[in-house]
């Protein structure tokens, strides 16, 4: 397929996410010519992007009545719906969720950390002492029990005779809303966050508070963080190997493909928290990206060459940013397309090395063609169209579905993997055994 010069320039427009310009120059061909449903898919997506979702809904379903089968335009139509959802949702009150306090907390810390929790009193035991153990002193740890059971106070309770504790109980809302009734309380000229499973090194907040004095023309900082991957042993997790994952430099175009940090290595000033809000707590997973994109649209973030904790994956996918029922992807999907990072667009048919869209296009209605449940849409990682080889895309969905139990659905993502890229033979040998 051949997109004319007007069309390939609102690309370069749409990339570097000046819509309203991309959206002249595809509707002035819209005006001379009649459009492909190519490019009225690309403009459908403009006009989302400056808030007409009835237009962008209208041109996609000319496209969809043209095309019954276009699974471009079925996706895009379905997350622009969802995101608009979200970005029409009022903001979020995380104080109205908070039902008791314990702890009066320091004044005016230096630092505050939020630490939401659910359900998880065996995990949150080594968080907390590895926060208490900072050699900085000047800091606060909120603790918030999103709705779970009270087990968890047994834990903390013994730590609320440090004043710099404080446990709060809130109404079940999720990890964003957890995280909002934290850093609504927080008293600190510094916000932090820690998983109730995760580690800070004994310097880490001392790093920020150094990285934060000698640039103060900074507002957001992040240090390196180990991946520490743990085995179960006998009832007791064992950390088996480490890995340098999260050490990258601070770079916009690197954020728009995915998230460059864990949230428990990033610091903010307050100040941050008052110019971006708070996390959209209708975003379920994923919402540390949207929030790293929130500021990063304000804010430039150093990057501190320094290891300073660890982000636990447990062999059981037992880890707090995995322990959802939820669809990972969807929600990733749902930010890429909530800021304009739009996987399918008229880009997949530009020449590139992954190959001509059009195989993709066919790839796509074979496998959504019986997906009118959004099934497959839902789990689909569609921001690795942004990184990786068309192929990579079903390869991952297979390998997904089969540890979801289905092969079915398994076998045919793993067949069009392998449709796009023959000569793979672990793609065959997936799809003869998911």
């Amino acid at each position: 397929m051949e997109l004319c010069e007007p069309h390939k320039r609102a690309l370069d427009l749409m990339a570097a996410e000046d819509f309203p310009a991309a959206e002249e120059s595809l509707q002035a061909v819209c005006n001379q010519d009649r459009a492909s449903w190519v490019l009225k898919n690309d403009l459908a997506l403009c006009r989302f992007m400056r808030g007409d979702l009835a237009a962008a809904e209208d041109l996609l379903d000319q496209v969809l009545r043209e095309q019954p089968g276009n699974s471009f335009a079925r996706i895009n139509r379905f997350y622009l719906a969802a995101a608009h959802k979200i970005r029409t949702a009022p903001a979020p009150a995380p104080r109205a969720r908070i039902r008791d306090v314990h702890g009066d907390g320091p004044p005016a810390p230096l630092f505050s950390v939020v630490m939401p929790t659910f359900n998880r009193p065996a995990s949150i035991r080594e968080s907390i002492e590895s926060v208490r153990s900072q050699t900085v002193a000047e800091w606060e740890l909120i603790v918030v029990n999103d709705g779970g059971g009270r087990e968890v106070e047994a834990v903390v309770a013994p730590y609320l005779a440090d004043r710099r504790v404080r446990y709060v109980y809130a109404e079940h809302g999720g990890l964003s809303a957890a995280r909002n009734a934290g850093m609504a309380l927080a008293r600190g000229q510094f916000i932090a966050q820690l998983d109730d499973d995760d580690i800070y090194y004994p310097d880490h907040l001392a790093a920020m508070a150094a990285a934060f004095r000698q640039r103060p023309d900074y507002r957001v900082v992040y240090t390196d963080f180990y991946r520490a991957y743990q085995e179960d042993r006998d009832g007791e997790w064992v950390t088996t190997r480490r890995a340098l994952d999260y050490s990258h430099e601070f770079s916009r175009a690197l954020l728009r493909s995915g998230t460059i940090a864990p949230v428990c290595n990033l610091v903010h000033h307050r100040e941050a928290l008052d110019t971006v809000g708070y996390y959209n707590e209708l975003i379920l997973r994923a919402m540390d990206w949207d929030y790293f994109i929130r500021l990063a649209r304000r804010y430039d973030f150093l990057h501190l060459k320094k290891i300073t904790g660890e982000f636990r994956q447990r062999a059981d996918r037992s880890q707090m940013t995995r322990s959802f029922t939820i669809p990972r992807n969807y929600y990733r999907n749902l930010v890429s397309y909530l800021h304009g990072f739009f996987p399918l667009t008229g880009a997949r048919f530009l020449p590139s090395p992954q190959g001509p869209g059009d195989r993709l296009q066919r790839a796509l209605d074979r496998l959504a063609a019986g997906d009118r449940d959004h099934f497959l849409i839902q789990r689909l990682e569609l921001r690795k169209l942004l990184l990786e080889p068309y192929y990579a895309l079903f390869y991952t969905l297979g390998k997904r579905l089969a540890d979801e139990g289905h092969p079915d659905r398994a076998r045919a993502a793993f067949r069009a993997a392998a449709a796009l890229r023959p000569y793979e033979i672990k793609s065959w040998l997936k799809w003869l055994r998911p």
